[in-house]
């Protein structure tokens, strides 16, 4: 890292490790046979293998989205199938989103390429180091989202 600017270091560490893992679960998700699957459809789908039922406001909250985006991006997981939509018994105004049998499949493969994309990044971490790390992401995190 830079002696004289390490917090520039550091952002331009973090783009691009961005890039290389939204690279890698790209092509990852070739070999799988997932050939024309947007990354922003997976980031979607796998909150739904979690907790299953969540609305769409609490999708975009957790994701960190605007729900109209998330609302584009459920029309086309429920275009292909992999996903159901259902009214709030309690309250109509909300929907809910279902995997379907498709859409878990998928969501599994995805979470199944998260995990050794996860594992690799981290080989040769311990785990301490790691926890330290997501502390000190998410603190920055937080000092740019209270200022939004």
């Amino acid at each position: 890292m830079s002696q004289q600017n390490p917090t520039l270091e550091l952002h331009r560490i973090v783009y691009r490790l961005n890039r290389l893992s939204s690279e890698y679960m790209q092509r990852q998700m070739q070999l799988e046979g997932l050939h024309d699957l947007q990354p922003s459809i997976g980031v979607v789908l796998l909150p739904l293998i979690e907790e299953e039922g969540q609305t769409l406001s609490t999708l975009a909250k957790k994701l960190n989205m605007k729900a109209p985006t998330v609302t584009v991006i459920a029309n086309r997981l429920e275009e292909r199938g992999w996903i159901i939509r259902e009214r709030g018994t309690d309250d109509r105004r909300q929907v809910r989103l279902y995997l379907t049998e498709s859409g878990r499949r998928t969501a599994e493969t995805l979470s199944k390429i998260r995990r050794r994309m996860l594992q690799q990044m981290t080989s040769g971490i311990d785990r301490d180091t790691v926890v330290a790390l997501y502390d000190n992401l998410l603190r920055m995190f937080r000092n740019i989202e209270n200022r939004l």
